[in-house]
């Protein structure tokens, strides 16, 4: 367990190329468990908790993408990482985006998993938090029940975990992420990814759905796109093995 200067939290295993993990909205570090005990067997893997996030710092007023942008950034520094592959799933992907367009030194090649280019419609948004305040819905348990339809396999283990961590937020935070979310719109921003790219993303996720990057090699022939089938958005969670050896190939390569 390791912390940098500003309070970002980290772990650094394992030996050889190294591995940037970053894990979605309401996650942790812990997360990336599954695929994280794969890889450390041939690849150096540090893994994150974004700011407000697992054991990080909290985060001080909005939340936004370059508030964790920085978080990523303050842990290659901290490391003093040269080269490295940047791999993150959903809120987080949408985060390392923010970091491939800027620049961010040493980046060597970049895993979108499931990635947020854009989030649902702001008006909808702001009506459902309205109606949530005076008690005639309830937004969290909507966007609750919106993730465990993502779960595409059956296993009632995953789904109380996923339902137990999203109750067990508190209230400001949750809607500090879920507004972070909303104002996501990186539609444009694969078409200046200069690294090569692999995006993975399932056939039936319809939080992050296909549509948004199913075009992004005739912007940019260095990404890739791999179709999960049977796929949702959790494919961190559920098919662990699969990206794992995904993500291992196309950093070998």
């Amino acid at each position: 367990m390791y912390y940098t200067p500003s309070g970002i939290h980290f772990v650094d295993e394992g030996s050889g190329k190294p591995i940037v993990l970053v894990h979605g909205a309401f996650g942790s570090l812990e997360d990336w468990s599954p695929i994280s005990s794969i890889l450390k067997n041939s690849f150096r893997i540090i893994a994150l908790d974004l700011k407000g996030h697992g054991k990080s710092a909290p985060i001080e007023g909005r939340c936004n993408l370059d508030i964790m942008a920085l978080a990523v950034n303050d842990v290659i520094n901290h490391l003093k990482l040269n080269k490295y592959v940047l791999v993150c799933t959903s809120l987080g992907a949408a985060v390392a985006l923010r970091c491939a367009i800027a620049r961010i030194k040493g980046l060597e090649k970049l895993v979108l998993i499931a990635p947020l280019i854009k989030g649902p419609s702001t008006i909808g948004y702001k009506m459902m938090k309205f109606l949530h305040k005076l008690g005639a819905v309830n937004l969290r348990k909507l966007i609750t029940e919106a993730t465990l339809r993502e779960l595409k396999e059956p296993g009632e283990d995953l789904a109380l975990k996923v339902k137990s961590k999203l109750k067990s937020i508190p209230e400001d935070f949750f809607f500090n992420i879920a507004e972070c979310i909303v104002s996501v719109n990186l539609r444009d921003a694969l078409g200046l990814v200069r690294v090569p790219t692999l995006i993975i993303v399932g056939d039936e996720d319809r939080l992050t759905p296909l549509k948004h990057v199913s075009q992004a090699p005739k912007k940019q022939p260095n990404i890739k796109v791999k179709v999960l089938e049977k796929a949702g958005h959790l494919l961190i969670l559920e098919r662990s093995s699969e990206v794992a050896q995904l993500i291992a190939d196309f950093t070998s390569k």
